[in-house]
């Protein structure tokens, strides 16, 4: 329900109402829904800053409250910096946005697979807690054919996806819990 929350303008009490509304909407519309698993309260959010703290400690207060037997979680921006991040301690599951290979890498699948490994051990060392891809990959142009497989066909995004498919299966036998 929360995208752009990027700037401290962004976590001021106008916007944080706004939310608090949208989550309480959204829950009582799908809380009854076998498919809702946990409720995520934003996309991309910048954790980073001071004034993210207090905002999703009430945005995850509320949701909490208002369905007790469900995670609460947020996707972040390109794996986020784990030490910097300030409001992940509030969340029971840890999503992250992960574009190795593409948005910078492009062209080297090859870091795949350890850079993923990196990213899952230093996320879950720091704070403990159970972690899902929310989002990887890379994108392509529909009906582009290289092969090899370079940025934009067809090719690269389906090795880019399988790229990362080792890591997920070796960790699922720890912490990581899904993609």
């Amino acid at each position: 329900p929360a995208v752009g929350l990027n700037t401290p303008e962004n976590f001021d009490m106008v916007v944080l109402l706004h939310h608090l509304q949208v989550m309480e909407e959204i829950i009582a519309r799908d809380k009854n829904k076998p498919s809702i698993v946990m409720w995520s309260v934003a996309n991309a959010p910048d954790v980073y800053l001071d004034a993210a703290v207090p905002y999703f400690k009430t945005v995850v207060n509320l949701t909490r409250t208002l369905d007790p037997t469900r995670p609460v979680s947020f996707a972040h921006a390109q794996g986020g910096d784990y030490k910097e991040d300030n409001v992940s301690k509030f969340m029971d599951v840890i999503m992250i946005n992960q574009y190795f290979g593409w948005y910078h890498d492009t062209g080297h699948l090859e870091v795949i697979d350890a850079q993923m490994r990196t990213r899952l051990d230093n996320w879950h060392s720091t704070f403990k807690k159970p972690i899902i891809i929310s989002e990887y990959g890379a994108g392509s142009l529909p009906g582009t054919h290289k092969e090899p497989g370079s940025a934009w066909s067809e090719e690269y995004q389906a090795e880019s996806l399988m790229s990362y498919w080792s890591a997920f299966d070796d960790y699922r036998k720890k912490f990581f819990i899904g993609e």
